[in-house]
């Protein structure tokens, strides 16, 4: 039940949101703002998946059932999950990502990554530091 209440809060904050953002009330908004607003929170904000989607249902919902608007936008744009690489790859995936590494100083690299635990960014950081240290 918290979870239907949280929605409906995000759901509101989304359409609160594009009236602050267009500075209009929605019954005064158009079917080309309404898609810009949408191609400018993707591209200029760089909002995430779930974060464009919780909005794209939200706004959809009033225009449709609030304000009664069956726009063509709302039957083009999909809400899609986004796609994401699990925590932990399976032995055999990093095995055969290391048969593609073709240099052996690359392969050690990625092989100590892999067996340290390590993300990308810890990795890019510690050879930073590495290097850091043997310019001394």
């Amino acid at each position: 039940m918290e979870r239907v209440k949280e929605l409906k809060q995000a759901y509101t904050r989304a359409v609160h949101q594009l009236i602050i953002h267009l500075k209009k009330e929605p019954e005064a908004i158009t079917e080309k703002e309404l898609e810009d607003y949408f191609l400018y929170r993707r591209n200029e904000s760089e909002w995430a998946t779930a974060t464009l989607r919780i909005c794209y249902i939200g706004i959809k919902f009033y225009f449709l059932y609030v304000l009664e608007r069956e726009w063509k936008i709302f039957s083009i744009l999909k809400s899609q999950k986004e796609q994401r690489l699990p925590a932990v790859l399976p032995n055999k995936e990093v095995h055969l990502i290391l048969s593609h590494v073709k240099t052996f100083h690359n392969f050690v690299f990625f092989s100590t990554v892999y067996a340290c635990g390590l993300r990308l960014q810890e990795a890019h950081n510690t050879c930073k530091s590495l290097t850091s240290i043997q310019n001394v």
